[in-house]
């Protein structure tokens, strides 16, 4: 038999949730009882451990002079407990942030009524403000992401960070440790490679300079079908700055007609 669980913290504006898997430990309720407490106590201290960080981390978002400030206003910050439906979804945090037996996952506190693609936009915003001296950069390019990053091509680990709505598939944290960590396959890619993978690419590596969105991202918009539109246009308007957004906006306007949860 095999206990699983998780414990939940949450934190002025944001929860933590570390699960828990304590695999076979022999026969007895009370073997497997015991080892699955003593999982649940290291559980809750690589939990707090964690946290200031990561108040840190929402604090530089939510206060600090970046490119990123313009959807901030949507964050719940005072909000300290979970809702029994959290418009945002659990995200994957960088493997070196603490001490995580199977790595944390962070929820942001929004406020009711967030549209989907907003959401998706405040939490790419959340980690881009990081790359200018946020807290949470020095974890992002921490060994164990470089470790992991190599895994795959560089385009097998970078598309469905973008391509896909953000939860447990997707994770604006690993898309920038993947890039930081190869940044040289990155720019390569950027230059030359398929079109969601060179956009991918194009994108991070702007984020990466603090420079807007370039004109080869929209261009790119051009290869793909009516019906394949939606995934780039999504990554773009996850990428956009502030001083970019409505024109950036517009522009993906002009080739959807639309975009859901903006008009």
């Amino acid at each position: 038999m095999s206990s699983k669980g998780a414990i939940t913290r949450a934190f002025r504006g944001f929860s933590l949730i570390e699960y828990i898997n304590v695999g076979r430990v022999g026969p007895g309720y009370d073997r497997e009882a015991q080892a699955f407490q003593r999982a649940q106590a290291e559980a809750d201290r690589a939990i707090q451990g964690a946290a200031p960080v990561l108040q840190r981390t929402l604090e530089h978002y939510a206060n600090g002079d970046h490119a990123y400030r313009r959807h901030r206003t949507l964050l719940d910050r005072d909000r300290d407990a979970e809702l029994s439906h959290e418009s945002c979804p659990q995200l994957q945090l960088p493997d070196s942030l603490g001490e995580s037996r199977f790595g944390f996952r962070f929820t942001l506190f929004l406020k009711p009524g967030v549209p989907p693609v907003l959401v998706d936009k405040v939490l790419a915003d959340f980690h881009l403000s990081q790359l200018a001296g946020g807290p949470l950069r020095p974890y992002l390019e921490g060994p164990g992401e470089r470790l992991y990053s190599h895994d795959g091509t560089l385009a097998d680990r970078l598309v469905p960070d973008l391509a896909l709505p953000y939860g447990n598939h997707a994770s604006p944290a690993h898309a920038l440790s993947v890039a930081l960590a190869r940044e040289q396959d990155l720019r390569a890619l950027a230059r030359k490679g398929p079109p969601f993978p060179r956009l991918a690419a194009l994108l991070l590596s702007s984020a990466i300079d603090r420079a807007p969105v370039p004109q080869a991202a929209f261009d790119l918009m051009k290869k793909f079908s009516e019906k394949e539109a939606a995934s780039p246009a999504l990554a773009i308007l996850r990428f956009l700055p502030d001083a970019q957004w409505d024109e950036g906006v517009a522009r993906l306007r002009a080739f959807l007609g639309s975009v859901d949860g903006l008009g």
